[in-house]
């Protein structure tokens, strides 16, 4: 039998959505981003995205297309 162990989500790695690599946010928790009030830090959970630049390259894109 598989034992299935309940992953804390927010100490797993993310996949960024637009490159595709793993990366850990800036802050620990959703809540903690947020507290901060680093925008980008919490764009990076609720969003996916590891980066501005993923960012950029993303919306670049879709305004060109």
């Amino acid at each position: 039998m598989v034992q299935v162990i309940p992953l804390d989500v927010d100490t797993v790695p993310k996949h960024c959505l637009w490159c595709k690599k793993y990366y850990t946010p800036s802050y620990p928790s959703k809540d903690e981003a947020k507290a901060s009030g680093d925008l980008i830090a919490i764009e990076q959970w609720i969003s996916g995205m590891c980066s501005d630049s993923c960012w950029n390259e993303l919306f670049d894109k879709k305004e060109n297309a």
